[in-house]
């Protein structure tokens, strides 16, 4: 579903990513892990057309994307959670909802009304982005990106700030998605709770990608 091949990037001559290679190919769920500036948050901001690679070669269901728009990846079924606040800050969230179902058009799940109240977040529908706790708002932003049914999902840091009682909520919530055929390709730190569920493991260093199936391998790299 999604290869990347060769991929680099550089800030200011710091080469941060430096010929990565991922391959995604059957659902479940993938956690991408790295230390701080190790390219986690670039490399998903490339595969949604954020950023642009100095080099390099995406192809997402058999067509290559490396130059496509963000709005034609969307369209095609990639969908994407950044890690800094993508909603209207000084809207509700009903209104971010309404915004976001103007651009999917006729992308929005048929149960999206339903996944408010399974995440136990419709409370805050009502209420504006400017006055919600981060945790909060990364609910909200998690439940809005899922609205989007998607084939690929890129989520980084989506579980900062929840409660462990909603993040449980949530990791049984991404299970499902798995089940029904998605991809979902999570960056997160705290990652003990994940591994257990996850399909694959991605590792970032030095530049590179060390991509793992087993979760005592991935652990290996640690």
């Amino acid at each position: 579903m999604l290869q990347m091949e060769n991929i680099k990037k550089s800030f200011r001559n710091v080469h941060i990513l430096q010929g990565v290679q991922m391959v995604l190919n059957e659902p479940g769920i993938y956690l991408l892990y790295g230390g701080n500036g190790t390219g986690k948050s670039t490399l998903l901001k490339i595969a949604m057309g954020w950023l642009t690679a100095d080099i390099g070669k995406i192809v997402f269901r058999n067509r290559e994307i490396t130059d496509q728009h963000v709005c034609i990846r969307a369209d095609m079924g990639m969908s994407y959670m950044p890690q800094e606040c993508g909603l209207l800050w000084d809207k509700t969230g009903v209104q971010n909802q309404t915004e976001a179902r103007r651009y999917l058009k006729n992308h929005v799940r048929q149960e999206a009304a339903e996944l408010y109240g399974e995440l136990n977040i419709d409370h805050l529908m009502s209420r504006k982005i400017n006055s919600l706790s981060r945790g909060e708002l990364r609910k909200l932003e998690f439940a809005i990106t899922f609205e989007h049914d998607a084939a690929l999902y890129l989520l980084d840091e989506p579980l900062t700030g929840w409660d462990k009682k909603s993040r449980k909520r949530a990791l049984s919530f991404l299970r499902n998605e798995a089940q029904r055929g998605k991809i979902i390709l999570i960056c997160d730190h705290e990652f003990v709770d994940i591994t257990g569920i996850c399909k694959g493991f991605i590792f970032l260093n030095e530049g590179l990608a060390i991509q793992k199936e087993k979760p005592s391998d991935f652990l290996k790299l640690l």
